[in-house]
C-alpha cells in the first residue's frame, strides 16, 4: 500500500500498533524527557483515533464484516497473498480462527483460495476484485478527509507533519527490516 492510499484511521492504527509493541519491550534507556514526549505523541494520536471514529468516512459506516475481518482485508491488500499461517500471525489469531475468519470472507466474496504455485499443499488466501474495491473506497474517503484537514493547517504545521510522518514511516520501514 502506498503512503497516499492510507487512510486516516489506518494511518494511526498502525503508529499506535508500533507504539504498543514498542511498549511492551524492556526499557531502551530513554532519557526521562523523551520517553514523556513520546507519552504525549501516543496520547495525540489516541485522541486523534477517537475523533476520527466519531467521524469515520461513510464506507466505514455501511461494513457488514466484524472489526477482525476487516484487519484481515487490510493485511491481504499490504501484504498480497498470504497462506493461512502467515496470515494468522500478521492478525494474531490461531490458525484455526483464521480459517474461519477466511471462511466468512469468502463467503461474501472478498477473498479467494489458491493453491500455491510451488507448494500445492499450501493454501494462499488474497482479496477478490470486490475485496480490493473496498479497500480503495476506504482508503479514498480517509484520504479526502485527510486532505481537507491538512488544507485547514497553516504552512509550517503542514511542513512539521510532513516531517513528522516521513520520519514515522521511515521508522515503519525500519522496523519491518528488522528481525
Amino acid at each position: 500500500m502506498t503512503a497516499p492510499s492510507h487512510s486516516i484511521s489506518c494511518s494511526i492504527a498502525l503508529i499506535v500498533n508500533v507504539t504498543l509493541r514498542n511498549r511492551r519491550q524492556p526499557d531502551r534507556g530513554w532519557a526521562v524527557a523523551r520517553r514523556d514526549e513520546i507519552q504525549a505523541v501516543t496520547a495525540l494520536f489516541k485522541e486523534a483515533i477517537q475523533l476520527q471514529a466519531g467521524a469515520a468516512p461513510e464506507p466505514y459506516l455501511k461494513l457488514d464484516i466484524t472489526l477482525v475481518q476487516l484487519k484481515t482485508v487490510m493485511v491481504l491488500f499490504a501484504k498480497g497473498p498470504q497462506s493461512i499461517s502467515a496470515l494468522a500471525r500478521a492478525i494474531e489469531v490461531s490458525a484455526a480462527v483464521a480459517t474461519g475468519i477466511v471462511d466468512r470472507l469468502q463467503g461474501q466474496a472478498l477473498i479467494q483460495r489458491e493453491r500455491h504455485p510451488a507448494d500445492r499443499r499450501v493454501t494462499l488466501v488474497s482479496l477478490t476484485p470486490a475485496g480490493t474495491d473496498l479497500v480503495e473506497e476506504i482508503t479514498t474517503a480517509g484520504v479526502e478527509r485527510l486532505a481537507a484537514l491538512l488544507a485547514a493547517l497553516g504552512d509550517d504545521d503542514l511542513r512539521a507533519l510532513h516531517r513528522g510522518y516521513a520520519a514515522l514511516v521511515e521508522a515503519l520501514r525500519d522496523s519491518e527490516t528488522r528481525p
